[in-house]
């Protein structure tokens, strides 16, 4: 779940960031292709009314579904269930932290894409054990984690350093 969270955040933060760039006049909806037409369908009686950028979101959005498989489509749906079910507080908190992965630097964001996909590689009772024994940390011991991770050691809670891990073949 945490992972399709994440895919739902990275869209609904990233999507409106892109339609900003193109600010502007809106788009007709005669300009869509057909399948954009299509994938659009519900939303013609109203698109006049839309913001522009709201257009081009949806436009972007329509072309992405258009060039999806089935089985993606049908994984986008259940994401986007899920993200409609978060409270505002929920979807607050998760467009924030995106917003903190967007404001690192490249090798900062690459390594928390490599932590995040060493996690999702963890069987599921490791990844539990491993979000309990971060529940269970004071807020200092949480602090002191995650500078550790800014800076891209792996210190042992006794001051030592962990060897680098060797990828595994």
């Amino acid at each position: 779940m945490f992972r399709s969270l994440l895919i739902i955040l990275l869209l609904s933060v990233v999507t409106p960031v892109l339609a900003q760039e193109g600010a502007g006049n809106g788009i007709a909806w005669s300009e869509l292709s057909p399948e954009q037409q299509k994938a659009l369908g519900g939303m013609q009686q109203n698109w006049n009314q839309m913001s522009p950028d709201r257009q081009r979101n949806l436009a972007r959005g329509a072309e992405r579904w258009s060039t999806m498989t089935p089985e993606q489509r049908s994984e986008t749906r259940d994401r986007m269930r899920q993200w409609q079910q978060l409270d505002p507080a929920q979807r607050n908190d998760l467009q924030q932290g995106f917003q903190r992965y967007r404001d690192l630097d490249p090798e900062q964001q690459r390594r928390v894409r490599e932590n995040f996909k060493r996690f999702n590689d963890l069987p599921p009772e490791a990844q539990q054990r491993a979000r309990e024994r971060f529940r269970n940390m004071s807020p200092e011991e949480r602090e002191a984690f995650r500078e550790r991770r800014r800076q891209g050691g792996q210190q042992r809670r006794d001051g030592g350093t962990r060897p680098e891990r060797r990828p595994r073949q």
